[in-house]
């Protein structure tokens, strides 16, 4: 029991860590794919930032060169203003007479020109400033009679910044539909999307005044997440307009660029489990097996008692001077010696055949034999027993073809150990059936040993064939054996070529069906 409880805990333990181990690696996975997804959406909270920019710089670069085609129907008008002021410096003694001239120069632009449904004009002031400072008295004067402070012409022509916002101005006059052509938005989108590794599917539109524009991509679903920009904003920060992008497979995208890495953690995962398993497995495996040798060693010191002492028996008799002077009794007890220790022999022996078998050391001594002679001659041995508890055997010899190259000794082995099984698995009267035939495709030479004993279920079917198993009685030593028999015999079929099957039912009994390949 203790033992059982050991091989539970262990198994407990290493089920515990494979899900523990699993459960970081699901745990690794989530927050990668956490990250990634926050990492998709910075890109494109970037990326919509930088196709608004990028629309806006194209239609003030535009507009700048249809105002620079206008300079042939505009001419400016002058307008000049002087103001004189005197300066001073605070904390110091210092002041300065200081002029400043400004000239105020008025471009007038037919709309016409840039806006063909507008009739009217747009009015364009631009100033250059000159300013002259002379100082009037300053605390380093008296030292340095020539000591004066002069700022020269500082002129600041503001034309590019004033059409930058007359063209602003323009644009809002113009339909979102006539600013913005898909095919160029479309283009701009793509490549600002790759340049942030953004290789998606994806839906835009324009919103003006948060209403879905004209301009919009073909789908347009509203469930999914967006992304939002404002397009063309005013001198006052205020814009009309939005960008805004969506995705519909994002999850996939993010995953798709994960597939590596959840591919190796997959592989990882599943190593580790069928690592696991095949331990666990093998432990359940050893278990059985180890169980299987204690009863081996329990039954086989059980078979070893019974012939030890009634030897030592015979041999206590043997020495009695009233036993050994009668030559009879001398020769039957002699007879029992030896009856016992070929018994004692005949069971050794089928111990180190398995082991040979084990080691691939069992040589076979082929020779062409007819397999019904063989199995008649299994049938002989086993007779007399199956008759002294009152059973039958019915023998069907329909085999037509019978000639095969076999280890006599090991076939007639075969023979017997199921011969053997069908009388000590029939608790009652043995009824055994024997019935050999050719296989259809005339390949295999075929017997088939049916009994009507205690029979067995599927899982103890799949088990027969294996070392030291034996079918579970209740008792342990009621049947005799060591669970070795069918193990031998399902080896030693296999190494002549041939197939050995079982089909058996809890109560009705059990078909041994051994195939012999013939010459």
């Amino acid at each position: 029991m203790r033992r059982k409880n050991k091989y539970i805990l262990i198994i407990a333990l290493m089920l515990v860590s494979l899900l523990g181990l699993v459960s970081i690696q699901i745990y690794w996975i989530s927050s990668v794919i956490t990250e990634r997804t926050l990492e998709f959406e910075e890109n494109a909270t970037r990326a919509i930032h930088q196709i608004t920019r990028k629309l806006e710089e194209e239609e003030g670069e535009y507009l700048l060169s249809r105002f620079a085609g206008l300079k042939d129907f505009i001419s400016p008008t002058y307008r000049q203003t002087t103001a004189n002021y005197i300066g001073t410096i605070p904390g110091r003694n210092e002041a300065f007479s200081i002029r400043q001239n400004v000239l105020e120069e008025t471009f007038t632009i037919p709309l016409n020109k840039l806006i063909s449904s507008r009739q009217d004009s747009l009015q364009i002031k631009n100033y250059f400033s000159q300013i002259t400072s002379v100082p009037l008295y300053t605390e380093g004067a008296s030292s340095n009679p020539n000591y004066s402070i002069k700022y020269g012409w500082n002129e600041e022509n503001v034309l590019q910044d004033i059409l930058r916002t007359q063209a602003g101005v323009i644009g809002d006059m113009t339909p979102i539909q006539q600013r913005v052509d898909p095919q160029v938005l479309t283009g701009i989108i793509d490549e600002i999307l790759s340049d942030n590794y953004i290789n998606i599917r994806y839906q835009y539109g324009i919103l003006t005044d948060g209403e879905l524009s004209d301009v919009h991509s073909e789908e347009w679903d509203e469930d999914l997440i967006a992304f939002h920009s404002q397009l063309f904003a005013n001198q006052d920060g205020y814009a009309k307009y939005e960008l805004v992008l969506r995705f519909p497979r994002v999850m996939n995208f993010v995953v798709r660029s994960m597939v590596p890495m959840i591919i190796a953690s997959v592989a990882f995962i599943l190593f580790i489990i069928g690592v696991f398993a095949a331990a666990i497995f093998y432990m359940i495996k050893q278990k059985k097996v180890t169980d299987m040798k204690y009863d081996f060693i329990n039954n086989m010191t059980h078979e070893f008692k019974t012939p030890i002492a009634t030897i030592s028996i015979a041999a206590d008799a043997l020495n009695s001077s009233r036993i050994n002077s009668d030559p009879e009794r001398v020769e039957h007890y002699a007879g029992i010696i030896k009856q016992e220790n070929r018994r004692m022999l005949t069971q050794v022996e089928s111990v180190l055949r398995i082991a040979r078998l084990e080691r691939g050391q069992m040589e076979l001594n082929r020779t062409e034999s007819d397999l019904n002679s063989l199995l008649e001659e299994a049938l002989e041995h086993i007779e007399l027993i199956v008759t002294d508890r009152q059973g039958t055997i019915e023998e069907r010899f329909e085999a037509e073809k019978t000639t095969a190259t076999v280890d006599r000794m090991h076939i007639i082995n075969i023979f017997l150990n199921i011969l053997d099984n069908a009388n000590k698995y029939s608790p009652g009267r043995p009824e055994i059936t024997v019935r050999t035939y050719n296989t259809s495709d005339g390949r295999y030479w075929a017997v088939d040993i049916t009994d009507r004993g205690l029979g067995m279920n599927k899982s103890e079917t799949k088990k027969i064939f294996e070392d030291f198993y034996r079918v579970p009685t209740g008792d342990v030593h009621n049947i005799k054996g060591h669970g070795l028999g069918l193990a031998y015999s399902k080896k030693i079929v296999e190494l002549h070529g041939g197939i050995i099957e079982v089909e058996s039912a809890p109560g009705k009994g059990s078909t041994f069906t051994v195939k012999i390949p013939l010459d």
